[in-house]
């Protein structure tokens, strides 16, 4: 599943949570496959309706997610103690005259 993220994915690499349920996904799908199988219950029409409503619920994660997402917030910078202090960062900022002759 890191491959394939790491191959395919366009924008921003996913967290790790969302590869461990991918690949949680795919393992219970593939099992759930081979089960069935077994049972000779399986056909292929069932194991793509498995695969989409599997892919369905990865998309609508997916979607929730990224509409959670928001930017990390800027830095906030400390608020001065004193008066003095304030004076002392407001006059680093102000450059030294020039001499002019």
């Amino acid at each position: 599943m890191w491959y394939l993220n790491r191959r395919f994915t366009a924008e921003r690499f996913p967290a790790d949570g969302v590869i461990v349920r991918e690949a949680l996904e795919t393992a219970s799908l593939g099992v759930f496959l081979v089960w069935l199988q077994a049972g000779r219950m399986f056909m292929p029409f069932l194991g793509w309706v498995i695969f989409g409503a599997l892919l369905a619920v990865e998309l609508l994660l997916r979607l929730y997610e990224n509409s959670r997402w928001s930017p990390a917030s800027p830095a906030v910078e400390e608020e001065p103690d004193s008066i003095e202090e304030l004076e002392q960062d407001s006059a680093a900022d102000i450059p030294a005259p020039i001499d002019v002759e």
